[in-house]
């Protein structure tokens, strides 16, 4: 099966601060997607960061260094290098329109603007974006299981690190890995044992529920699972529903030393620019961010908690602090 993915509505984000242009666009794109108007430059900047466009409407008469301060921004980053820009412009902007493409326009909207060609010209782009988005996911797909593969995760990850640090919002990676998958198969053999990691995924996949959740199998029997605007009790609430989920599957695994069915252990871990230390185990609190934290740290906090799930007996979930320098662990069965 393939990856959840979104049926929301289209993010349009409307650059400019003509009433006229604004009046047009938003009958013209009714029903095409959900607009959102920035009248100034800073405002655009803000709108960006929060909103994610799939398509940008940039007025050409915004100061040249804000229009090409936005152009530059948007294609320098990975996560939204991909979004069409349509320039807006008067007739007789031959000047404007040109260094508008050379920086990454793809299309130029004359005034006055006719709402027929605006929606014609935003629904092409759209159209262009969504399969541009299905190869990248299809090219990125793990044939056994149907979920994303390691590096579809990694990109996934790169993107929700950049808009964590630029909204602020908190974000998490669960480790989870198949119990004594070695043993199941010398036990039952590999066909049986890739057929069982599959109804695994299809557990883990279904214990998500948002369209930007990301569920990864990241190598053999370990999968990754990426958790935007999550917090620690948040991953940590998904990560009991997926152990309970695969217990549930009741598979069985007579080689096991953990349980008579086929069970994971999970290693949680999350990042919180809004917070300043989590509780241990023990009540006490130990700090959480670090400034030179990178998104490859959370990978490797969300690993060593995950160690620690397996010294303790496998079968359970353990959450670990981002900050490397503190050696503390929760963790429940």
């Amino acid at each position: 099966m393939s990856p959840t993915e979104s049926h929301a509505a289209p993010h349009i984000l409307l650059i400019d601060d003509d009433p006229t242009t604004i009046q047009t666009v938003t009958r013209a794109l009714a029903g095409v997607g959900t607009l959102h108007v920035a009248s100034s430059g800073g405002e655009a900047v803000r709108l960006l960061d929060q909103v994610s466009p799939d398509v940008v409407l940039l007025d050409a008469d915004l100061p040249d260094l804000t229009r090409s301060w936005i152009l530059e921004t948007l294609r320098a980053d990975p996560e939204r290098a991909d979004v069409a820009v349509l320039l807006v412009t008067s007739r007789g902007d031959e000047e404007v329109e040109q260094a508008a493409l050379e920086l990454g326009a793809v299309d130029c909207l004359t005034r006055p603007l006719r709402p027929a060609i605006v929606a014609m010209r935003v629904a092409t782009q759209l159209r262009l974006k969504a399969a541009h988005d299905r190869l990248r996911r299809a090219a990125a797909l793990d044939p056994l299981t149907g979920l994303i593969d390691s590096r579809g995760f990694d990109d996934s990850l790169g993107r929700e690190w950049q808009r964590c640090l630029r909204s602020g919002q908190p974000v998490s990676v669960l480790v989870v890995d198949v119990d004594r998958v070695r043993r199941f198969n010398d036990h039952y053999g590999h066909g049986t044992g890739d057929r069982y990691l599959a109804a695994v995924a299809g557990a883990l996949r279904d214990c998500v529920h948002r369209p930007f959740d990301v569920v990864a199998r990241y190598g053999g029997d370990e999968f990754m699972v990426l958790l935007p605007e999550t917090d620690s009790n948040g991953a940590l609430q998904v990560g009991l529903r997926m152990a309970a989920a695969v217990a549930a599957l009741a598979l069985p695994h007579a080689a096991s030393d953990v349980a008579s069915h086929v069970t994971v252990s999970i290693g949680a871990t999350s990042y919180d620019a809004a917070c300043s230390a989590w509780l241990g185990g023990d009540g006490a609190p130990f700090t959480v961010i670090d400034p030179g934290v990178q998104a490859h740290d959370l990978l490797a906090s969300a690993d060593l908690a995950l160690h620690v799930a397996k010294r303790r007996g496998r079968a359970q979930q353990c959450f670990r602090s981002i900050d490397a320098a503190v050696d503390a662990a929760r963790c429940a069965a």
